[in-house]
Formats: structure tokens, sequence, C-alpha cells
């Protein structure tokens, strides 16, 4: 018999009790460079929800599980304004891990980048 794995959830509401205390419903703009066979597709939207682990982006696109991904997000809420004295731009690379009614749900890799954003005029692009 095989043996189980530690990070087996065991039950479903283990998975929704993990789900509600990492993830965020803030609505963050979001840009996507999905790299697939038949290229590379950017898309603008917005999240549905994020945690440290990855983000639910609001789209009926398909894409195929596992594309690499570049993640672009813009933090403008008035708190990061403060800590940090300009609107935050981060990036991370990842992958995507499904697809389906519920939006596109892309898996985070552990390396990324913060920047600050200073001038007012500038877009995310």
């Amino acid at each position: 018999m095989k043996e189980q794995r530690k990070h087996v959830i065991k039950s479903r509401e283990q998975l929704i009790d993990r789900r509600k205390q990492s993830r965020y419903t803030t609505p963050l703009r979001v840009k996507l460079e999905i790299m697939t066979v038949s290229g590379k597709h950017i898309l603008h939207l917005c999240t549905s929800n994020v945690c440290s682990g990855g983000v639910l982006c609001d789209t009926d696109r398909i894409f195929p599980i596992g594309s690499e991904v570049k993640v672009s997000l813009l933090v403008e809420s008035e708190g990061v304004k403060k800590s940090m004295g300009a609107r935050t731009l981060i990036k991370i690379k990842g992958r995507v891990a499904r697809c389906g009614p519920e939006g596109l749900a892309i898996r985070f890799y552990k390396n990324y980048t913060i920047q600050k954003i200073e001038d007012p005029d500038w877009q995310l692009q």
C-alpha cells in the first residue's frame, strides 16, 4: 500500500479552512504574459483573490495547465502607499494551475521583485 504524503488534504473542510486563512479578495490590476505553444499571450485582468502562493484572475480565456506565466501585480492600496510612499508593482513568475468557469489560477514560483512606482501617471502596460 502506498504511503500518504503529509501535505495531502484529507477533507474538503481542511481545504476550505486553509484557503480562508491565506486568500485575500482585494481586487488588484494584473498583467499576465502567458507562454504557450502558439506564442505569447498578454492579458490585462483583475484578480478575484490572491495569496502568497498564487492568484485567481477573472477571465473566460482558457490556457494549457502548466503554461509559464509572468505576473505583474499593481498594488494601489492606501496602506501600501503610506508604508512605501508610492504604489507598488510586484513581479513574479509562475505557471497555470487551472482554468475554468471560476477563472484562471496561477501558482507562483518563489522568486519575485517589488518595485516602487512614484510616477503618478505610470500605467500597467
